[in-house]
């Protein structure tokens, strides 16, 4: 699947907006609308594995504060 800038955006606020993310766990079609992403962008985003995005969560919150 080719993505498109609006998919990676809605990636890179998932995995640094707390909010977000959980707005995005209880409602994903929603922010994909939101977001304006493609039918195909929003089936990849509804099935992204749930525990792997934790996992990137906590390792980039970790990575941020070490650098401070």
């Amino acid at each position: 699947m080719r993505t498109g800038a609006k998919f990676e955006a809605v990636l890179a606020r998932l995995y640094t907006d707390e909010e977000y993310r959980m707005r995005f766990l209880q409602d994903p079609g929603a922010i994909a609308v939101e977001a304006g992403l493609s039918l195909e962008e929003a089936a990849a985003l509804a099935v992204i594995d749930r525990e792997g995005l934790d996992l990137a969560c906590r390792s980039f919150q970790f990575k941020r504060d070490a650098k401070v």
